[in-house]
């Protein structure tokens, strides 16, 4: 399961993200797979994910 807390402070703007366990890894593909560079024709092989064997 992924745990993550997103920081709101004082002045009403947004912080960065705190993870938990793998979290922080799953939010880096998330936002690479939704970054049109990622689709170029050198990385298109790579996607969906690219997690390491853990």
């Amino acid at each position: 399961m992924c745990g993550y807390i997103l920081f709101v402070n004082l002045c009403g703007c947004y912080g960065g993200f705190e993870f938990d366990t793998s979290c922080h890894r799953i939010f880096e593909e998330l936002n690479r797979i939704n970054d049109a560079d990622a689709w170029g024709p050198d990385t298109i092989n790579e996607l969906p994910f690219s997690f390491p064997d853990e």
